[in-house]
């Protein structure tokens, strides 16, 4: 295995804030799809149940992260604000 698929779930709050969840890490992106089914039958969840495409909206995530690789943008480290 040479990635993992990262399943989030991200919605705007009332208040204007981001909520994020981490539900789950898999194998391939058939099984992080097949989760999103399942969780998005869940309270909470089930409020913005789609899975999202091109990072725009509320709902669910699915991004592979190849393993053994640092991410992109956090060589230099980062600056606290």
């Amino acid at each position: 295995m040479s990635e993992v698929f990262v399943l989030q779930h991200l919605y705007r709050a009332c208040d204007g804030d981001e909520e994020s969840k981490l539900p789950g890490v898999y194998s391939s992106r058939q099984l992080a799809h097949r989760a999103a089914q399942r969780f998005g039958r869940q309270p909470g969840f089930r409020e913005h149940p789609e899975i999202v495409a091109g990072g725009d909206g509320d709902g669910f995530y699915i991004q592979a992260y190849r393993l053994e690789q640092d991410s992109d943008g956090w060589s230099e480290g980062f600056v606290r604000e």
